[in-house]
């Protein structure tokens, strides 16, 4: 029997007219009249005559805000006559002297908006995002977030804003009902309503056919700023090196089943034609969030244009057999423009090392047994360190008993993977060979490559994008080989799948990158001449010996439940044979010693290497924070699934490394449980990045630029 569909629409808002037909709220602001309302934390307010740099703004001028500052806030009254989710738009001035800004409305996040342009121009309308509006008074907040590399300034110039109400609250009012449908209707088995509806003018004029409402209700989709602690997801991003983007969409109904996305060169209203589009096999549940990535630089050039660039991206949801039941989303715009220096904090911001550090020690004081944390910095005249360590390496119950200690040597579990992609990096260019090489020349002659394993790149390993996605993630070199030999799907290519192997075949490649000869035992000897040259070529140039993957010593360090009591830690066991992408025993110091070599000194990787391991984010990942960027990659090693296994049972292991765009380099080890995360893996690179862009605190009278 066929089964019948269920399609909830108890939030399903429908404007019926009762005497007549009343517009869906729609209100324009200009910019200047705003001012009688406006205040600013800091800078000169004013309305600014546009006429000398042309005739796009309206009313020939603008509200002009001049900051100096970044943190500075400017407070905007806006008055509504009716509570709704409304969609934001402005138009603003671009300029040489112009900052990056953040809109909030009512507290909460709308979008935001790089104000940078060699000239003065009007930036046409700029689709910031939705936000809930309430009747009466809606306090609208710029706050300056930033600047772009080549702007001089943090000024905002604001032609107008554009509220539009999509959906309207629970309310009656006026001469128009606001109804409610509650409950589900069963499409199949009951006759839906039909009428007609004024899709010009947004409002009903009898029932609607609940099957048209995709194309009243169009999807909203957003690409994600920033993850983590401070995830924000926005409706335009500049980028300086094409990359994978994740998205997320929502529909307000549930009447889709698929969806597709699509990229454009030029706005889409341009009649434009895809340059790349794909297809969503899940739409997401009523008025609920749905992800997915595209992968730009598979639609990208690979450097970026001379001058910015804008590609669009929307969705459109689609129905079991491909069908469109929406119009497509509102585009998010995603700017391609040259690499920006790092933005630098104004005179009255300085970074506190001091409060940094504290941060992250009260974070794990009292929740872990053991950590040890290296911190190394630049400073005027030399690099300033912080070695801190608290807890215990062995407890009472694994005499000897000590202390934790940065030198410390213990399993780094995933930041391994940082390491083999040095070695890789290193090895590729003394071959003269690129990333996007494949890697089959250098994997044993009596390895079977099953189906497309000649397709599968460095670059793809190095990013888990290789189409390994099937099996156990076992990384044994017998493993390894039936992993090659069942091969790949090339529909599974290209899509981010984390997996232990893609770096634990490196294990193996590396030594046949560097001219490996041997014919026989080549689980050991392949080991063997992984580690034999990752010492030779990556640690001992740096002053650090004998590195391996096994436990250090008689009584080497050891991990724990948390609170530990009386549970007996444990060693994880001996990597040799399974390392590449986790198992190096290394300490926090060496660590940090490690990263700070590789950016500040071409003994490991040369400017050109260390870029591409940066743009390409081979072996870490990338993230926003206050005045640039970091790249990180953690580690984590646990005997029981968080899941279902306590922390009083279960022991852990975790590690990070985070490497600034400011100089700064840290290395973290943690040997236990962690008391903030019960029931999930823990992720340190969160709570790292909340304490750095909590650590800039204000000084008056400085008379230089900040870090």
């Amino acid at each position: 029997m066929k089964s019948r569909r269920l399609v909830n629409i108890a939030c399903l808002l429908l404007v019926v007219a009762a005497a007549k037909p009343a517009a869906a709220q729609s209100l324009v602001q200009e910019g200047e009249a705003l001012l009688q309302t406006a205040n600013a934390s800091e800078g000169d307010l004013a309305a600014q005559a546009m006429l000398p740099f042309g005739r796009s703004w309206s009313g020939h001028s603008q509200l002009f805000w001049t900051p100096s500052r970044i943190g500075a806030r400017l407070q905007l009254m806006v008055r509504t006559t009716a509570p709704g989710v409304y969609d934001v738009a402005a138009y603003f001035t671009k300029a040489p002297d112009y900052g990056q800004i953040l809109l909030e409305a009512n507290g909460a996040p709308v979008g935001s908006f790089d104000g940078f342009d060699p000239r003065v121009v009007h930036s046409g309308r700029v689709s910031l995002g939705a936000a809930n509006l309430k009747a009466g008074e809606n306090s609208f907040t710029l706050t300056i977030i930033g600047r772009n590399g080549r702007s001089t300034g943090c000024f905002v110039g604001i032609d107008k804003l554009e509220l539009t109400c999509r959906q309207a609250a629970n309310v009656r009012g006026g001469d128009a009902n606001i109804l409610v449908l509650p409950g589900s209707v069963d499409f199949e088995r009951d006759t839906p309503p039909t009428g007609n509806r004024d899709f010009d003018r947004g409002f009903v004029l009898a029932p609607i056919d609940p099957g048209r409402l995709g194309a009243w209700l169009k999807p909203v989709l957003q690409v994600r700023l920033h993850s983590g602690d401070f995830e924000q997801w926005v409706t335009n991003r500049a980028i300086d090196a094409p990359q994978a983007l994740w998205f997320r969409w929502r529909i307000p109904t549930g009447t889709a089943e698929r969806g597709r996305w699509e990229v454009a060169h030029v706005p889409f209203d341009k009649a434009a034609k895809p340059i790349g589009q794909g297809f969503l096999s899940e739409a997401p549940a009523a008025g609920k969030w749905e992800w997915f990535e595209i992968d730009l630089a598979k639609l990208l050039p690979a450097q970026p244009p001379a001058t910015p660039h804008d590609y669009y991206v929307r969705v459109t949801a689609l129905d079991a057999k491909g069908n469109e039941v929406s119009a497509p989303s509102e585009a998010v715009t995603i700017t391609y423009a040259q690499p920006a220096a790092p933005i630098k904090l104004y005179t009255s911001y300085e970074f506190s090392l001091a409060q940094f550090v504290q941060r992250i020690e009260s974070a794990l004081k009292d929740k872990t047994v053991g950590y040890a944390l290296v911190v190394l910095r630049p400073g005027k005249d030399a690099q300033l360190a912080v070695n801190i360590a608290g807890g215990l390496a062995r407890t009472a119950a694994d005499l000897p008993a000590r202390s934790m200690s940065v030198d410390e040597r213990l399993n780094i579990a995933s930041v391994n993977k940082t390491i083999t992609a040095v070695a890789v990096l290193q090895l590729l260019q003394a071959r003269g060979l690129s990333v996007n090489h494949p890697v089959h020349p250098y994997l044993p002659a009596d390895w079977t490559l099953g189906p497309n394993v000649k397709t599968i790149t460095f670059r793809e390993l190095l990013t888990h994008r290789s189409g390994i996605v099937s099996g156990t993630d076992a990384t044994d070199y017998a493993s390894l080989k039936s992993t090659i030999a069942a091969g790949i799907n090339l529909t599974d290519k290209g899509k981010f799948k984390y997996q232990n192997r893609n770096f634990a075949l490196f294990r193996v490649i590396i030594p046949y990158l560097n001219s490996f000869q041997k014919k026989t035992d080549l689980d050991a000897a392949t080991s063997d001449a992984y580690l034999a040259y990752i010492n030779q070529h990556i640690f001992q140039p740096i002053g650090i010996s004998n590195v391996g993957a096994s436990p250090v010593g008689a009584a080497p360090g050891l991990y724990y439940p948390f609170p530990a009591g009386t549970a007996r830690g444990d060693t994880y066991g001996d990597w040799t044979g399974t390392c590449g992408g986790g198992g190096l025993h290394l300490s926090a110091r060496e660590l940090a010693v490690f990263l700070w070599y590789l950016r500040h000194t071409n003994t490991l990787l040369s400017p050109t290497q260390r870029k591409q391991m940066e743009d390409f984010q081979l072996g870490w990942y990338r993230s926003d924070v206050v005045g640039g960027h970091c790249y990180a990659h953690g580690g984590y090693l646990r005997s029981g699934d968080p899941a279902t296994t306590p922390l009083a049972i279960r022991t852990e292991l975790n590690s990070l490394v985070v490497s600034f765009s400011d100089g700064m380099q840290l290395a973290l080890i943690v040997n236990s449980a962690f008391k903030d995360s019960p029931s999930a893996p823990p992720d340190f690179t969160p709570l790292v990045i909340k304490a750095y862009n909590e650590s800039w605190v204000t000084v008056l009278g400085k008379g230089s630029a900040g870090p």
